[in-house]
């Protein structure tokens, strides 16, 4: 019998799958206004996810990590945008409801497993743009973070969280959520700017 992690998995492969071919764009930003402008895309949904998140009780888990909406700030304002700026990015209103600890883990798994992919997004970006070092790359290089090890914990965790079938599916639904909610928000918000536009 399938463990939940493996469950959780097998779900969300063939979403999973179709958002890193739907990511690809992010190989292909040409200035430094574009990148700023994906940057602000994915705030749009790290922010108001985080604070779904924060009243979820994870006692049994793994705290998370540092704050990937924090990262894209910093990385918003290394890029010379204003606290005003930053403030008046867009958020996502269409977020999937985080109704308990089911849900929550859910919507973690998709959150904390996104940051694995970072490490390879920002070679691109910083190969692209000829950023210097770590420059503008806290979000997506990681900085303050393991995202390896925090993802694995956070499996292991909830492999041993004891939920039921129903709860294991609310898990399950809300990942499915999560993966729909990036895939329209980044296709709207994000890849406009792969032919270079300001913000």
């Amino acid at each position: 019998m399938p463990t939940f992690v493996q469950r959780l998995r097998e779900s969300t492969h063939d979403v999973h799958a179709q958002q890193e071919q739907d990511l690809a764009f992010l190989s292909s930003l040409e200035t430094r206004e574009a990148y700023t402008g994906v940057l602000a895309a994915f705030l749009g949904l790290h922010q108001p996810l985080e604070a779904g998140l924060a009243d979820a009780d994870w006692t049994a888990f793994p705290p998370p990590g540092a704050s990937r909406a924090a990262a894209i700030r910093s990385d918003l304002a290394e890029l010379g945008w204003s606290a005003a700026d930053i403030a008046a990015a867009p958020m996502c209103p269409d977020l999937p409801a985080v109704d308990g600890l089911p849900a929550a883990i859910g919507v973690r798994y998709v959150l904390d497993g996104s940051a694995l992919g970072g490490l390879l997004i920002a070679r691109w970006i910083s190969d692209r743009l000829e950023l210097p070092p770590g420059f503008a790359q806290s979000f997506f290089g990681g900085r303050g973070r393991d995202p390896r090890r925090d993802f694995r914990g956070f499996l292991t965790a909830a492999d041993a969280s004891g939920l039921t079938p129903a709860a294991e599916q609310r898990a399950v639904d809300a990942a499915l959520e999560t993966f729909a909610v990036f895939t329209d928000w980044l296709g709207e918000h994000a890849a406009v700017h792969t032919a270079g536009g300001a913000r």
